[in-house]
């Protein structure tokens, strides 16, 4: 389920909302309780559990240019 952030027209502050279904949108600002809410662009982050998936060098990797390959942890 995706979180979008947005923004009251009348008050300016900024929350999140969490869209459970199509077309789950805020009417008010839970704020004020204005009216004017719109959508904004929000950052977001990916986080990669420690221990994870290594890449496995390939004959393709033998061929890199780089030197060490960064996908093998090498």
């Amino acid at each position: 389920m995706p979180i979008y952030e947005y923004e009251c027209g009348e008050c300016r502050k900024k929350f999140e909302h969490l869209q459970r279904r199509l077309g789950d949108v805020p009417t008010q600002c839970p704020h004020c309780a204005g009216r004017k809410l719109k959508k904004v662009l929000s950052g977001f982050s990916v986080s990669v559990p420690s221990g994870g998936h290594q890449h496995e060098p390939s004959a393709a990797c033998a061929s890199c240019s780089h030197g060490s390959c960064p996908h093998s942890g090498h």
